[in-house]
């Protein structure tokens, strides 16, 4: 094996390799002869490259001798069933009278070989341990999220740490470094023996520590593939300003003081070399911001300088680095990111998400309400493919029980998530609430030592804190608590809920009330992320601890307070990212949700006003939005007023960066919705590019019942999806949604535009400021904006573009607006009717409900149809081959309906329609 001759051949310096003076200058290389050239091909940067490896060698002195080494003979000294896996403890032969400790991982149910990965750990006392989930330390268990991943981990102590107490020096080493390259080869040939293991994919994983010491061994180990280096290094120069002496002590390399003086230029190599030296082989850096050891532009330097290596192979994207605003650490979304790396470079693909959120197709319920719970066979029944358990999320909240009653919950979740697959849903989430802690004063009683040991702080000290100081009562009142989402604890303990939440079957999570307080939460923890906020924002702060950042959270003045709206209104989005990066760690394809309670449509600003969360800013790390509505269930009233979620859904649409939209409906805070409501809401639903959510859980009197009547509408829906995805929506107008304005006023006015537009069937889509642009804007011929005033000057440039272009801007602050605006759809005869348009290749089609449905109880509603309905469509097309009707009401597969057309508008007449119907037009 050639990387194995290599290895043999680097086992003692090259006295005579040049050092290069100019480190950052990877590119050049000198001949036998002393003459300098420049780097043109990969020929030329292996010369440079083993001037790199025997000048390391200089300073970390000969390897171990691998030319006659002994039998691994691998001793099992403890197993433990982990679940998803089975974790060993081992010891095995590294050289004669040497055994190496680690934690070897291997994944249960291994189809054929997969990828080994070596994860090496940072400083601390308890070594490989730590990297296997073992011990307090948080976002340091890549061996224990690799092996849920299905990968084989090995995790072997450095000299000195865990159960390897080796004094290297002892035993010939001039650096435990050397002795570190040389185990860890070792750990790379135990890898390759292992029958689990695919010897062409194998990889390295380390933090700090364990970061440069994963490029140390790639660099001279050829069979690693791919290099995850996390806080690792940076270059001499930059490390401590130049003082090397963190380098040079007995853990590290002595020589570095002893031969070379601590002194950046008179080292033999640098880190920019040995990232050439590794090229074209992969590496993913993460390189915090705030990283205090290893500092952030030296490790940019240090990539900048390496890229023309990787370029020379056509492998530029093979040397990866992300920077998060963060300090020394390996937070979830930078380990989400190297995972996913891992993944692709060592080819070990995953299935394709099974989640289905498609509108038309998906379908989603919840199955737990008060005594009602474990419902998701009677939401299958109805046509669910999602359902919303509470799952572990009651312990999560008031506590865990004792260990032994915990693992029998979370057997027995498992077992019912796999009675409901079999049933027909297709994904499972858990329930989790985002701040509440129910009972504080029993919240950790069951709580075992080694559970207890993850946290530095008691429970009573998560919670909100007030301007005083002091904590905040819940706005839910009783026994409830209101833990802060930046609280550190509080996201450890939310983590280990998500972990079990996956265990027990479920497909991701769900988050109920992720709010900030109503007076605001000012502890330490939310203090240091306001002034990161205000670094981000470009606002001079000239004080960052945290009573300076209180005092500049309370001042008065209108930019101060909207300063701090904005912040608290990414808190909670702040949070989703960190716990979405989490449980797509444990399960790739997990998905995470949260309930955003827009209870009634005046709230659409005032909520991000009062309990500091925006759907804009939570959609972002959301897979798909989820709002609850406790009063606008679309209905007829009893004296005769619509109500409907239409002009909801556009705007929502609007600030929710594209995600897929689930609402749950519903009046008068009745969770229980009666048949033909629930029909009617589904089909608004669906008309306006969203999905439904059923409340499932009725008294077992009315489940077969609502079962007869709902079943028929999701299989009648999931009929059309198809046509659903593939149609664009028609736009008579567009609408600007200056959503920043939640800052000044808790009025939307844009709510009354888009109500008055749905009541007269004008086709029409809402765009905030993130899309006013002259490509958004020509899509519709007319444009509606609340009021000139709201206009910035950029999108005032662009409004006279558009204008330019025959576009026609109309202020819905003027009289008679509305009758400016042409419809492309006109219903006669029925008020109370909805349509909305959609365009296909050869194909217009019209979703049609009827809103005349009066509430009468929980179960009971009446249906008044619409009779002789008269609908005048503009179609896009001279000859129109054939209309049908669609309906689930009936029972109709598609009946041919009698038609005329005049110029581009076509005319038709429907004898009635009860509750919603698909007209599809088609061309000759």
């Amino acid at each position: 094996m050639l990387q194995i001759l290599l290895a043999l051949f680097l086992l003692a310096p090259a006295p005579d390799a040049p050092v290069y003076p100019d480190k950052l200058n990877v590119m050049v290389y000198q001949d036998a002869g002393g003459a300098m050239h420049d780097v043109q091909t990969p020929g030329d940067l292996q010369i440079r490259r083993s001037h790199t490896l025997s000048n390391m060698l200089k300073v970390m002195g000969h390897l171990p001798d691998r030319s006659n080494l002994p039998p691994l003979d691998v001793e099992t000294v403890e197993t433990v069933d982990e679940g998803s896996y089975v974790r060993k403890k081992i010891l095995f032969t590294t050289e004669p009278g040497d055994r190496l400790p680690a934690y070897l991982c291997i994944p249960k149910n291994i189809s054929g070989k997969v990828p080994g990965i070596l994860c090496l750990h940072q400083t601390t006392a308890i070594g490989k341990a730590e990297t296997v989930g073992i011990g307090a330390t948080i976002n340091r268990n890549y061996g224990q999220e690799l092996a849920q991943r299905g990968y084989v981990t090995l995790a072997p102590d450095y000299p000195g740490f865990g159960d390897y107490k080796i004094d290297v020096y002892a035993q010939g080493y001039a650096s435990a470094t050397a002795k570190g390259i040389g185990n860890h080869m070792r750990c790379v040939d135990l890898l390759e023996s292992l029958p689990e293991v695919d010897p062409d994919k194998i990889g390295a994983i380390g933090h700090s520590l364990g970061g440069h010491n994963t490029l140390f061994v790639g660099a001279f180990d050829d069979r690693i593939k791919v290099m995850v280096t996390s806080c690792g290094f940076t270059r001499f120069a930059k490390y401590y300003n130049g003082d090397l002496t963190g380098w040079s002590h007995k853990g590290y390399m002595p020589r570095i003081a002893d031969a070379y003086e601590k002194n950046p230029d008179k080292m033999p190599f640098d880190f920019p070399e040995i990232l050439a030296a590794i090229a074209p082989r992969a590496v993913f850096i993460n390189a915090p911001v705030h990283d205090d050891n290893f500092e952030v532009s030296g490790v940019l330097d240090c990539v900048t300088a390496a890229k023309p290596a990787y370029a020379l192979f056509n492998k530029s994207d093979n040397l990866f680095v992300i920077c998060f605003d963060c300090a020394h650490d390996f937070p979830p979304e930078a380990r989400k990111l190297a995972y996913d790396f891992i993944d692709k470079q060592l080819a070990f693909p995953r299935p394709q998400s099974p989640h289905d959120v498609r509108v038309g197709y998906a379908f989603h319920a919840f199955e737990h309400l008060g005594g009602f719970g474990h419902q998701g066979e009677v939401a299958a029944a109805c046509g669910a493919t999602i359902t919303y358990g509470s799952g572990l999320g009651v312990h999560a909240y008031s506590g865990l029980p004792v260990p032994d009653k915990l693992a029998q919950d979370v057997a027995a979740e498992l077992q019912y998530n796999q009675k409901l697959k079999a049933a027909g849903i297709k994904t499972c989430l858990g329930y989790l609430c985002a701040t509440s802690i129910i009972g504080l004063g029993t919240f950790d009683k069951n709580w075992p030592p080694e559970f207890r040991a993850k946290f530095s702080t008691p429970p009573a000290q998560w919670l909100q804190q007030g301007r005083d100081g002091q904590t905040l009562k819940s706005w839910y009142g009783g026994d409830y608590n209101p833990a802060c989402m930046n609280n550190p604890d509080w996201r450890t303990y939310q983590r280990e809920m998500i972990k079990l939440q996956l265990e027990s079957g479920h497909d991701g999570i769900f988050f109920d009330n992720p709010t900030v307080h109503t007076d605001g939460c000012y502890c330490e923890h939310c203090m240091a992320k306001f002034a990161a906020f205000c670094e981000r924002e470009n606002i001079p702060v000239p004080d960052t601890a945290a009573e300076a950042m209180r005092n500049l959270a309370v001042e008065q003045k209108t930019a101060a307070r909207a300063r701090f709206m904005r912040f608290r209104s990414t808190i909670a989005a702040d949070f989703f990212s960190e716990m979405r990066a989490y449980a797509r760690i444990l399960d790739r394809n997990a998905l995470l949700t949260a309930n955003n309670s827009l209870n009634h449509p005046s709230v659409f600003f005032s909520q991000s006003r009062g309990l500091g969360y925006t759907i804009y800013e939570m959609s972002r790390v959301e897979d798909f939005v989820v709002v609850e509505d406790m009063s606008t269930q679309p209905r007829v009233t009893g004296n005769g007023d619509s109500i409907e979620y239409g002009p909801m859904y556009a705007m929502t649409r609007a600030i929710s960066h594209g995600r897929p939209l689930v609402a749950v409906t519903i009046a008068e805070a009745d969770y229980h919705t009666p048949p033909n409501l629930v029909r009617l809401a589904m089909a608004e639903a669906a008309a306006h590019d969203a999905s439904y959510m059923l409340w499932s859980t009725w008294p077992e009197n009315q489940r077969q019942r609502m079962i007869d009547a709902v079943r028929p509408q999701a299989d009648w829906l999931r009929s059309h999806a198809t046509l659903f995805e593939t149609t664009t929506p028609r736009r008579d107008a567009a609408v600007f949604l200056p959503f920043r304005r939640w800052t000044k006023t808790d009025k939307c006015a844009v709510s009354d535009i888009a109500t008055q537009l749905t009541r007269r069937n004008v086709q029409y889509a809402v765009f905030c400021e993130d899309d006013f642009s002259l490509k958004e804007l020509t899509k519709a011929p007319v444009l509606v904006v609340e009021e000139q005033s709201v206009l910035n000057g950029r999108e005032n440039e662009i409004l006279d573009e558009y204008v330019a272009g025959g576009g026609k801007v109309i202020f819905a602050g003027n009289d008679g607006w509305l009758r400016k605006i042409g419809r492309s759809l006109v219903i006669k005869n029925a008020p109370h009717v909805r349509g909305v348009v959609g365009d296909a290749e050869n194909a217009t089609s019209v979703l049609l409900y009827n809103l005349n449905i009066r509430r009468i109880s929980s179960f009971e509603d009446a249906v008044t149809p619409a009779e002789h309905l008269k609908l005048e469509i503009k179609i896009p097309w001279k000859q129109v081959a054939s209309v049908t009707l669609s309906t689930a009401d009936q029972n109709s597969a598609g009946a041919p309906l009698p038609f005329s057309l005049t110029g581009d508008t076509l005319s038709i007449e429907i004898p009635a329609l009860h509750i919603s119907a698909l007209l599809l037009i088609k061309a000759t």
